[in-house]
C-alpha cells in the first residue's frame, strides 16, 4: 500500500476515537513506512516498487517488536498505546495481503514468500478499494 492510501487508513480509523486524536491515529497509520527512508535510492514507481526497501520491521518480527513497544506503551499512556497497536496492526496487515511479504524472514532462511501485488490492475483495485472504503468510514463519521 502507498503512504497515500495509509494516511486514508488514518483518516478512518481516527473516525472511531474522538477529534482531539485524529492526528495520532494518521502518524501512527503510516509509521512503520519509515523503514523505507533508508533506502530511497532504490525506489521504483511501479507495483513492488518498493519491495527492496522493505526491512524486517514491515515481516513477522517487526509485528511483535510493534506489538511489545504498544504494550510498553499502554503502561503509561493506555489510550495512546490503543491508537498505535490499532493503526500499526491494520498497517501491517494491509501491506502483508497487498504486497510482497516474507513473514518469516531473518527467522528462517527459505521463508515463505507472498506478492499479492504484482498486477498493476489488482493492485490499483487494492489502493482505490481500501483508500475509498477508510475515506468513506472517515466521512461518515
Amino acid at each position: 500500500m502507498t503512504i497515500i492510501t495509509h494516511t486514508a487508513v488514518g483518516l478512518g480509523l481516527s473516525s472511531f476515537f474522538p477529534p482531539a486524536d485524529r492526528w495520532f491515529v494518521i502518524a501512527f497509520s503510516i509509521l512503520p513506512d519509515i523503514d523505507h527512508l533508508l533506502t530511497f535510492k532504490s525506489w521504483r514507481f511501479r507495483p513492488g516498487g518498493l519491495r527492496a526497501s522493505r526491512t524486517v520491521m514491515h515481516e513477522l518480527l517487526g509485528a511483535a517488536a510493534y506489538a511489545i513497544l504498544g504494550l510498553l506503551l499502554s503502561i503509561w499512556e493506555p489510550h495512546i498505546a490503543r491508537l498505535f497497536l490499532l493503526s500499526v496492526s491494520v498497517h501491517l496487515f494491509l501491506d502483508f495481503i497487498s504486497g510482497f511479504s516474507q513473514p518469516y524472514r531473518i527467522i528462517k532462511k527459505e521463508g515463505s514468500r507472498m506478492d499479492f501485488g504484482e498486477n498493476i490492475r489488482v493492485r490499483i483495485g487494492q489502493e482505490v478499494g481500501v483508500s475509498g472504503l477508510f475515506l468513506w468510514m472517515f466521512l461518515q463519521s
